[in-house]
């Protein structure tokens, strides 16, 4: 789930750390952005549940990496 957070917010963040930074642009990729967010968070009514499941499987392919 915070992956597709910061896989959303990035566009933006990286305009707004740019020495000429174009407002307009910043501002359509942060309302984008909240809108993409918006959406993430209406289709996942288990968003709790969907990270305990990606937690779930990095643990799995961690150890996976580790025994190898």
């Amino acid at each position: 789930m915070f992956k597709k957070l910061f896989q959303i917010i990035e566009p933006a963040n990286k305009i707004l750390q740019t020495r000429d930074l174009n407002f307009l642009a910043a501002i359509n990729l942060i309302e984008s952005a909240k809108h993409k967010i918006k959406l993430l968070n209406y289709r996942s009514l288990n968003a709790f549940q969907d990270i305990i499941k990606e937690v779930d499987q990095f643990v799995i392919d961690s150890e996976q990496e580790f025994t190898q």
